[in-house]
């Protein structure tokens, strides 16, 4: 065969068409003559409906679906009071040819009370409704599974249509054909006889009922062949899967349960309890490189593991996943019960190297026991890297480096800096300054003098009982750089630590993705001027204090407090020429920042002359990454490597959305007049986001895919501060700035648990504030004397053609947008082209090829030379 044949369990008997049937037809569909049996359908095909809704459609989009499926659930609804009374008579009075309906129906009743049970309060079920339904249900399988014989010949081919719908093998066949596996067909088989499976390299036992899965492996002639199967290929079990492969199992149907085992665990059947108990948590997939965020996992009557133990000591157990017991429902939570209690794994692996064969194989078994989409993605990926291995490709990198070198020599010295103070350090009068000394001469892990600095906690008022405070730390400039002037940054999130400025993009000691250790930072802004690095707003990394703003306004005041407290005890740096800088939210952050110093002049003793804001937020979320979205992956198509199906699908939903053709259209120079949103939302109208969708392929494709930067591919490169890419990746623990030598270095509190992006909310609420393009900048840029917003060509979170968009929408200086068109290859830097750059009505727009989200990281020269500019020491960004 030329690819992968992948099994699927239990049995899609009915067929698709008739199932699908079955789902849009309703009611209309019957099943012989036996109203009760007839009952059972219409309730079943109901119970569907809505748990597929439910996995479909979000909460807050269930009102928008109410008048088409009205009718539907209250026919739902007068089913469920009727069958406390309705279930029992028929387990004991139906004829045995109805017996495989009825248990098949009840059986699936089962599985999905508990998603009624959670969606009660979308519609008018209520929750006693639902535990009729259980409590009848299990009362009825308990009567079935006791009366139906193994040796009938009646039931030779019994239909069951429960089956194929539980294990959601919709969702399973088309996860497994997204995946790309070098060029490698993937053929799924639903399997139903011997000779499927025999076809098969690979297994997936979806979720279901484990004692119908058996009963109806015995009766297709299959439970040797699948016990043959688990000894000798790849199987994947999930919740009733997970049941059928392990060595044994408590709390099963009468008469025992007939396992396949293969996995030397003890499982317990609906050991979380029943659906009525059912809940959710967001779970950590350790090892699984393309899930490295939360995935949010649901238990509903989930199994759970009692006992754990090898097969042998070639395969050993590894858990890849557990339930925190903080995260588990307090009524779960046993005393004494431990973090590494079998109970809390919830996802387990083994691998068994065959030595007998030539060739290698692996079996391994994924016991999730709660439903997982995207189980495709760990079970059988792959990622080819980028290797450069000859030799003689070494002195050509090394020629290359020189080049870059000798770039960068007249950037960071030359003509364009004379203009800069030769001023080395500043001496702080206040004594309370020392308490902030850093000494950067014997700092951890750092092999060189990073210079004098400042760092430490200060609240944001001078209130006595204030108990909100920021940490911030302080450079003074380089031996080149200005004592009259003052830098400030933060990072983005909102909640995300400026300290990643300071170590991985502009501070001057620098600890960057894939560095062995910290170098020194040639590109460093403390070589233009002091720098002033604040972890902000309120609940932001080593920050102190419990967030209550509402708005930009509210983040203003704070921070323009916290000001005022910093200038108190470095007062030598009042009255410096101030500029405000960050990127990413911080598009947010600094603008109104900026305008309220502006607006309240004397709030806080410095000169704000200007702003500088890269890969920012600025206006709508449609703008800046919907519209440009496919564009962008036309752009860069080698680079997603997106299958033809894929481009078609987003091409046509580009053109529903009327983003296809909206810059050509709208982004002229001058504009014509206000820019119109391409449908009726600010982020994305009903089936019009591209953006995401484009993210779940590219993943596909590269698991390792970059939206930060996109080129990046495996492998993940590590990182001090655990977030090299899309999520977080923590490949070291504990995080450099976690370290407790770390902490005491640079005054900062040793008990918070520091993270690049911080789990609590700093906008409790939510930002009230609109984008600052409609409110706030153009007054900003209007009263400054430079501002500048730059952008990385590489960013896909935050797309340049949107910055554009919003520019050419936004009026200040009394004109809507640019007048004349951006020129291509006007932004040089050390006499190469690296973007574009433009100039009009003191707002400055630049654009930085191959730059990723963080400019001053991945560009650091095009950073620096723009940065020369926004100070005033030179004429222009460009040379």
């Amino acid at each position: 065969m030329d690819g992968y044949e992948q099994g699927l369990l239990p049995f899609n008997i009915l067929g698709r068409e008739t199932v699908t049937r079955f789902l849009e037809q309703n009611s209309t569909f019957t099943l012989g003559d036996n109203s009760f049996i007839s009952m059972y359908a219409k309730s079943s095909i109901l119970l569907v409906r809505a748990a597929t809704l439910s996995a479909i459609y979000r909460t807050d989009m269930w009102q928008q679906r109410a008048e088409i499926f009205s009718v539907q659930f209250t026919a739902l609804d007068n089913l469920l009071s009727s069958f406390n009374s309705s279930l029992i008579p028929l387990s004991q009075n139906a004829p045995a040819s109805s017996e495989y309906f009825s248990y098949a129906f009840v059986t699936h009743l089962t599985t999905k009370a508990a998603i009624i049970t959670l969606h009660s309060k979308l519609r008018d079920i209520s929750s006693e409704s639902a535990e009729k339904v259980l409590s009848a249900a299990e009362a009825c399988t308990d009567m079935i599974a006791g009366n139906i014989s193994s040796d009938s010949t009646a039931h030779a081919n019994p239909l069951l249509p429960s089956l194929w719908m539980t294990g959601a093998f919709a969702e399973h066949e088309a996860s497994l054909n997204r995946l790309d596996l070098n060029n490698r067909k993937l053929n799924v088989v639903f399997v139903r006889t011997p000779d499927d499976l025999s076809r098969c390299d690979a297994l997936i036992i979806p979720g279901g009922e484990s004692t119908t899965i058996a009963l109806l492996a015995r009766l297709a002639g299959l439970s040797e062949p699948l016990k043959e199967f688990t000894r000798t290929k790849p199987v994947w079990g999930t919740c009733a899967g997970a049941i059928l492969l392990s060595q044994s199992v408590v709390g099963a149907k009468k008469g025992g349960q007939e396992l396949l085992g293969g996995m030397s665990i003890k499982i317990a059947r609906n050991g979380w309890g029943s659906q009525v108990e059912s809940f959710e948590v967001p779970l950590e997939l350790n090892g699984i490189k393309e899930s490295t965020r939360p995935f949010q996992a649901f238990f509903i009557r989930a199994p759970v593991v009692l006992e754990l133990s090898s097969l042998h000591d070639e395969s050993p157990i590894t858990v890849v996943a557990r339930i925190p017991l903080n995260l588990l429902p307090p009524s779960l939570i046993e005393e004494n019960m431990t973090e590494d209690d079998p109970r809390t794994v919830v996802a387990l692996l083994v691998c068994l190297h065959n030595k007998t064969t030539i060739r290698i194989s692996m079996r391994f078994y994924y016991i999730m026991v709660f439903q997982v989409v995207l189980l495709v993605l760990t079970l059988l990926s792959g990622t080819d890297a980028r290797r450069m291995r000859k030799s003689e490709l070494h002195a050509r990198q090394q020629e290359a480096a020189k080049r870059f070198q000798e770039r960068a020599a007249p950037v960071t010295s030359g003509p364009h800096v004379e203009r800069r103070s030769g001023v080395q350090n500043i001496t702080f009068s206040n004594p309370k300054a020392s308490e902030f000394w850093v000494d950067g001469s014997n700092f951890p892990e750092v092999d060189f003098d990073i210079g004098p600095s400042w760092a430490g906690l200060l609240p944001i008022s001078s209130s006595p009982d204030e108990t909100r405070k920021l940490f911030f730390w302080f450079f003074p400039p380089g031996p080149e750089g200005s004592l009259d002037d003052l830098i400030f940054w933060t990072d983005d999130g909102p909640g995300c630590s400026s300290l990643e400025g300071i170590l991985q993009e502009n501070g001057p000691f620098s600890w960057s993705w894939g560095t062995a250790q910290p170098i020194v930072n040639e590109q460093s802004w403390t070589n233009l001027s002091s720098v002033l690095w604040v972890e902000q707003p309120v609940g932001t990394g080593f920050s102190q204090g419990t967030p209550n703003i509402t708005n930009e306004n509210d983040l203003a005041e704070q921070l323009v407090g916290f000001f005022n407290q910093f200038l108190d005890i470095f007062s030598e740096l009042k009255g410096k020429n101030f500029w405000l800088t960050g990127e990413s939210y911080a598009g947010m952050y600094v603008p109104y920042v900026a305008n309220f110093i502006y607006e309240n002049p004397g709030i806080v003793d410095l000169n704000l002359k200007g702003i500088w804001v890269s890969d920012p937020v600025l206006g709508w979320d449609v703008v800046q990454e919907q519209i440009p979205a496919v564009d962008f992956v036309h752009k860069y198509e080698n680079v997603f490597a997106l299958s033809e199906t894929v481009m078609a699908q987003l091409d046509a939903t580009a053109e529903k959305c009327n983003y296809t053709g909206y810059v050509d259209k709208f982004v002229t120079f001058p504009p014509a007049g206000p820019l119109p949103l391409p449908g009726d939302s600010t982020e994305a109208a009903r089936g019009c986001d591209v953006w995401d969708t484009i993210f779940d392929e590219a993943l596909a494709v590269n698991p390792a895919f970059n939206i930060y930067r996109v080129f990046d591919v495996f492998p993940i490169l590590w990182d001090v501060l655990g977030f090299p890419g899309s999520f977080p990746d923590v490949q070291l623990s504990p995080l450099y700035f976690d370290r407790e030598d770390v902490k005491l270095a640079i005054h900062a509190p040793v008990d918070v648990d520091w993270t690049e992006c911080s789990n609590v909310d700093v906008f409790p609420r939510g930002d009230s504030s609109l984008p600052p393009a409609f409110t706030v900048l153009p007054n900003v840029i209007e009263k400054s004397e430079r501002s500048v917003i730059a952008h990385g060509l590489a960013d896909f979170i935050l797309i340049a053609e949107g910055a554009r968009i919003v520019i050419q929408n936004m009026t200040w200086g009394g004109l809507q947008g640019f007048q004349t068109p951006i020129a291509n290859d006007s932004l040089i830097v050390g006499g190469v082209s690296l973007g574009t750059s433009h100039t009009e009505r003191n707002l400055t727009f630049v654009e930085v090829v191959q730059s990723g989200h963080m400019i001053p990281q991945f560009s650091p020269l095009a950073a620096f030379q723009v940065m020369q500019f926004l100070l005033g020491f030179r004429e222009s960004p460009t040379d």
